[in-house]
């Protein structure tokens, strides 16, 4: 199975006392949540078990890209 390359944001969230999981190229909306982060990270990755499940076209991920690693690569190619 390939890993999932997805982004994943989990943020400590006072107004509901829990750790709030969203995910960025998702549609609106997509979220889960945890008492723990640990748990906020087990069910976002559920979540995007059932996410990718669902759809019939997945969106792009957002590939987080180091900088040096940016600035080798256009370094190559000059």
């Amino acid at each position: 199975m390939n890993p999932i390359k997805y982004s994943v944001v989990i943020q400590w969230s006072e107004e509901d006392q829990c750790y709030v999981v969203s995910f960025p190229e998702w549609r609106p909306g997509a979220h889960t949540h945890g008492k723990t982060y640990v748990e906020a990270a087990q069910n976002a990755q559920e979540a995007l078990e059932l996410l990718m499940d669902g759809e019939e076209s997945l969106p792009e991920p957002h590939l987080f890209v180091f900088l040096e690693e940016q600035d080798a690569e256009e370094e190559a190619l000059r």
